[in-house]
């Protein structure tokens, strides 16, 4: 579709997509909230991804999209200077138009075959039209050593040792990441009680132990594979 036909907020996120470019646009004015708009009553700019992230600009995570616009609330990281995307100017957003006039001065064809307009999109939706279908920071392995994440983008929760991998903060999601770093460090304190010297546990608290420890690492696979799914992602490697 090309013209907006569901209700539209301020802050919803507008992906525009063709077969050969893509698009993420900012509602920053609509004449009533949560109605279905004219076209040329809703206000628009077009927003750059920066990863790591950075106030005035979007990045994926997941299924979500993080972006911080409050001019007066400070950004939830650290800002970086360097982003992985080296395509656009050092500009978060574009000039306020209304969608006619994003048309316009992008060069796009409203009627153009294979035009898309997909309001909020689904971090999977982003993944395969925004970045046809090739994360800027894991290269789609989906999973990735904490240490190879630049910047501070990776908080690996509890987990500690950096050859462990994870899931991917910006393709799997920032809160996935940080609760499988809690689930590895679960796993990382429980196994060493089975051999500590001087434990007294009888042969049926190990067992039950052991029987935690596999519960424990089975439910990391579940939760992972889980997102996976819900991405649209092939199953990798994760052993």
């Amino acid at each position: 579709m090309t013209t907006l036909n569901q209700p539209i907020n301020i802050g919803d996120f507008i992906l525009v997509h063709s077969p050969n470019k893509a698009y993420m646009l900012i509602v920053m004015g609509t004449p009533s909230p949560s109605t279905i708009p004219e076209d040329h009553k809703v206000i628009l700019n077009e927003i750059n991804w920066h990863i790591p992230f950075k106030q005035g600009y979007w990045m994926p995570s997941g299924p979500k999209i993080e972006y911080d616009y409050e001019p007066d609330e400070p950004p939830h990281r650290v800002p970086e200077s360097t982003c992985l995307c080296n395509e656009h100017l050092d500009v978060g957003s574009t000039a306020t138009v209304d969608l006619a006039g994003f048309f316009k001065n992008a060069g796009i064809d409203a009627q153009a075959h294979g035009l898309t307009l997909i309001v909020n999109p689904h971090g999977r939706d982003v993944f395969k039209h925004y970045f046809n279908d090739r994360c800027p920071v894991c290269d789609s392995e989906h999973m990735i050593d904490p240490g190879s994440v630049p910047g501070n983008l990776m908080e690996t929760g509890t987990n500690e040792d950096p050859k462990v991998r994870q899931p991917c903060p910006v393709c799997m999601g920032e809160e996935l990441a940080v609760d499988d770093g809690t689930r590895l460090g679960i796993i990382r304190d429980l196994i060493p009680e089975l051999w500590r010297e001087g434990s007294y546990m009888s042969h049926e608290q190990r067992g039950q132990l052991r029987m935690e420890i596999a519960q424990s690492i089975r439910e990391r696979y579940e939760f992972i594979c889980h997102r996976l799914l819900e991405m649209g992602f092939l199953y990798p490697d994760t052993a």
